[in-house]
């Protein structure tokens, strides 16, 4: 299959308010890279176990069992594999504990071009729930503690984040900086 620019909108799942990024990866990324990728624009510090959902299988960087029908090591696969057509999801999940499940979506399939900085984070919205957060109902009274005008938590949710911590702001341009920063394996691709 040729090489194409996927369009991916990473999303975390059930989480109000909604988090998520807008990113362009080239279709021949393999899950190891998509890891990478997924972790930098999320904001995540990557020291969780994590990985990859798609019609009830599950893929593993390294696997907890026996590779079985459902269980899988990803690391050959590639996200053309899963991904194929607009629409489709894959799910990627992150610290098995408080269950960071993003949804994946191929949003579009954009023409190639060789000007194209590849990956690219287009656009996102929220800051990521910090490290420490346990899961998506404390990322949500957090979130309101330290959104709201005057909230009574406001001073218990402070003390819980990191100082320079600031929930509304997505900072594009410094998620693109990491992505800039990291040797990805598909490189040797481009040529």
């Amino acid at each position: 299959m040729a090489k194409r620019i996927y369009q991916l909108n990473v999303q975390l799942k059930d989480c109000r308010p909604k988090v998520w990024r807008r990113v362009q990866v080239y279709s021949t990324t393999p899950l190891s890279d998509l890891h990478q990728i997924v972790q930098t624009v999320m904001g995540w510090d990557n020291i969780q176990n994590h990985r990859f959902m798609k019609d009830g299988k599950y893929y593993f960087a390294t696997l907890p069992t026996e590779e079985s029908s459902i269980i899988k090591s990803y690391s050959d696969i590639r996200l053309s594999t899963l991904l194929r057509i607009e629409g489709e999801v894959l799910e990627y999940e992150y610290d098995f504990k408080n269950r960071w499940i993003h949804e994946i979506k191929l949003e579009r399939i954009v023409p190639m071009s060789k000007e194209a900085t590849i990956p690219l984070c287009v656009t996102g919205r929220l800051a990521c729930p910090p490290e420490s957060c346990a899961g998506i109902a404390e990322f949500s009274k957090l979130h309101e503690a330290l959104t709201e005008d005057n909230h009574p938590d406001y001073l218990v949710y402070k003390e819980k984040v990191d100082s320079s911590y600031y929930p509304k702001i997505f900072d594009k341009k410094m998620a693109n900086e990491r992505l800039d920063s990291i040797t990805f394996s598909y490189i040797k691709d481009r040529e």
